[in-house]
């Protein structure tokens, strides 16, 4: 069971960093400048409706010392105690969650560049995986899946 829940949590992490990595590009025009939001055609309606916001004080829940700052550290989600009513609690669980894996550490990195986390193996001759521990300094190995 607890491998079955670090395998979706795992799966989880790197749907996060996949959408937070795909993202990282910036629209150009066909001049190749950058487009700033300021100069985007794409904004947000001024109507946009709020169906899942967060409370400050909620949002500054999830930082270690109780008070949202730029580059504080963010404590994970308690995915135990989890209760999905609805999305929005899945949305905020997952921001959380995305928010924690890129927070800082004091040695400049992120947590996901830490010893918490755990690439899964391939599947041996019995298609049986297995955990293998982060070592910090060297990148993530990603294995083909598919």
């Amino acid at each position: 069971m607890k491998k079955a829940t670090t395998i979706v949590f795992l799966l989880a992490a790197a749907s996060l960093l996949s959408i937070y990595f795909g993202c990282q590009t910036q629209p150009k025009k066909a001049d190749g400048t950058v487009l700033s939001a300021a100069n985007s055609s794409s904004r947000l309606p001024q109507d946009a409706f709020k169906s899942c916001t967060i409370s400050q004080g909620d949002f500054n829940s999830w930082f270690a010392g109780g008070k949202a700052t730029e580059n504080g550290i963010v404590v994970p989600a308690n995915s135990v105690t989890f209760g999905h009513n609805n999305n929005c609690d899945f949305y905020k669980w997952s921001w959380q969650m995305f928010a924690w894996m890129t927070s800082p550490l004091p040695d400049k990195k992120t947590v996901m560049e830490s010893q918490v986390f755990y690439t899964v193996s391939p599947a041996d001759t019995l298609g049986v995986r297995t955990l293998i521990p982060h070592t910090p300094g060297k990148p993530l190995p990603s294995y083909g899946y598919g």
